[in-house]
């Protein structure tokens, strides 16, 4: 090829890509209000213009006829007088002297836009995000955004270009927000009301004493095909939301159970269309109940009798626990089957860790006792049982004793052993020490010793109780106080040898003492033969 033919070939290769990049535009914004057609004439560089032709027909498939045509490049409206009240499709050609003339526009109708269904309203903090889809009018150039209102149902903006739309002067955390989408031509034509749509409103309320948390929402209602299924979401104390539940579509209302005091639970609602891709997310709620504590121990660990009959009850339970009310229980058997409350107290402000009671009123005998408390729900807590330590003794011949006490029974203590105690002329001293297999000391007395003709005694004790926290209380559970008074015995020699070992002949008295003296003597004939004062 030689160097002109190259430069000629060139040449007009150029010049086919620039006809070819400028080829004709079609006319845009084509609408129709009344009887006239409407559009915008395109910016067309290529070449001279010729015409606009306008064709029309009453079928969307055709045939198309010409109604006229338009010479005027400024001129851009087209009045139908025979349309009458028919419905007609137009489109309109564009004539210029360019290639790919003439440039066909869109085919429309004098009939309002076609609605744009709206996907789905949703709450993002405290705005809606309103989306829908787009009409299927070519003539639509925007859409109008309604809010139903106190006054009625209003427009709140028009959207050009975008198929969603961020509602921030609505107040979805309070009640709930109905929305309207219409299309827009350029004509001010719009289309009909579609399906409203309508935010979801979450509501909560927290019970202090279930620990539970009550939401209830309205479902969204205005998917074509309803609901496929539904979430619910929790955020804790501002972190990060995880779904705790999913839900039929019918549901409306969900249990959240164990809320803990101190943190405060934020949730939402998430709805899924069926068989299609849309979403809708309810108004947040969030809800930081106030949860009553109730006693996480409460344990009863002594009951013991003090040496003036007075009886002490010790026990231990949760500081933490908010408690209205707390009761003494006494029963005569561990069934509590005719038990009777000592007294029914309000709770203090503070709960110490251990409380000592003193049952002022202790009958003597064998009595079961244990501790109650209420909350402020009304549930009612019971600590395990424990029973006093009873003691009892008997004097037997030959200057003994007889001491017997009951097996010690703190539910869920540890029993270490016994320590007996006696008390002669008021001096106390550890008689013995017995393991927890043993209840019962025969005390041998001294007859050297008068005064232990009169002794007292009581047992002690020792156990431990272990806390739920890991502390453990020691436990020295004393007895009642028995004395017992051994009888006065009198020993009579039977034979004297006067000038012997054995010269005098008079009683000994054991654990006695004399207020009065008679001796006589007889003999085997009955003749008294010897008194003596």
């Amino acid at each position: 090829m030689t160097a002109t033919r190259r430069t000629l070939w060139l040449s007009m290769l150029l010049l086919f890509a620039a006809r070819a990049h400028t080829q004709v535009l079609p006319v845009t914004q084509l609408c129709v209000s009344q009887d006239t057609l409407y559009w915008s004439a395109p910016a067309n560089t290529c070449g001279s213009f010729i015409s606009f032709e306008v064709y029309g027909s009453m079928s969307a498939g055709g045939p198309f006829i010409l109604l006229g045509t338009v010479t005027d490049e400024n001129q851009s409206f087209f009045f139908h007088a025979t349309a009458g009240n028919d419905t007609w499709y137009y489109y309109v050609q564009s004539h210029y002297d360019c290639p790919g003339s003439p440039a066909v526009s869109d085919t429309v109708n004098n009939e309002p836009p076609g609605i744009a269904p709206i996907s789905s309203v949703s709450v993002e903090g405290d705005d809606v995000v309103v989306t829908w889809q787009a009409s299927a009018s070519p003539e639509v150039i925007g859409y109008i955004i309604y809010r139903e209102t106190a006054i009625g149902v209003v427009p709140i903006d028009t959207v050009y270009g975008a198929l969603t739309y961020t509602d921030t002067t609505a107040s979805p955390g309070t009640r709930t927000e109905t929305y309207f989408v219409n299309a827009l031509d350029a004509c001010g034509n719009t289309s009909i009301f579609d399906q409203p749509h309508q935010t979801m409103l979450l509501q909560a309320s927290a019970d202090s004493c279930t620990r539970a948390i009550m939401l209830s929402w309205n479902p969204y209602d205005a998917w074509p095909e309803g609901i496929e299924r539904q979430e619910v979401w929790v955020s804790q104390n501002g972190e990060a939301p995880v779904l705790v539940a999913s839900l039929p579509p019918e549901a409306d209302t969900y249990t959240f159970e164990g809320a803990q005091q101190g943190i405060t639970y934020c949730f939402f609602i998430q709805a899924f269309a069926k068989n299609n891709p849309w979403t809708a997310r309810s108004s947040e709620r969030c809800a930081a109940p106030d949860v009553v504590q109730p006693q996480a121990w409460l344990l009863l660990s002594n009951v013991q009798t003090n040496a003036d009959g007075t009886r002490e009850v010790v026990w231990q339970w949760d500081p933490e626990g908010e408690i209205e009310s707390y009761a003494l229980v006494r029963a005569t058997d561990s069934t509590f089957q005719d038990g009777a409350s000592l007294f029914v107290e309000p709770a203090p402000a503070f709960l110490s860790p251990s409380v000592l009671w003193t049952d002022t009123l202790a009958v003597e005998g064998l009595y079961y006792y244990r501790i109650e408390t209420t909350d402020a729900c009304g549930a009612v807590r019971r600590s395990n049982a424990g029973r006093n330590l009873l003691l009892t003794g008997e004097p037997l011949p030959g200057q003994r004793n007889l001491l017997e006490w009951t097996d010690f029974f703190i539910e869920g203590a540890t029993l270490q052993g016994y320590d007996l105690y006696r008390i002669v002329d008021g001096q106390e001293s550890l008689l013995a020490s017995y393991g927890p297999l043993f209840t019962s000391h025969f005390d041998q007395l001294d007859p050297a010793v008068p005064a232990q003709a009169n002794a007292c005694y009581y047992v002690v004790a020792w156990a431990s109780l272990a806390l739920p926290d890991g502390t453990v209380v020691p436990i020295e559970q004393r007895s009642n106080t028995v004395c017992l008074t051994q009888p006065a015995t009198i020993y009579l020699p039977n034979a004297l040898a006067p000038r012997g070992y054995n010269k005098e002949f008079k009683p000994v008295f054991v654990f006695g003492q004399v207020s009065d003296y008679q001796l006589l003597i007889f003999d085997r004939y009955g003749q008294l033969i010897f008194e003596s004062r």
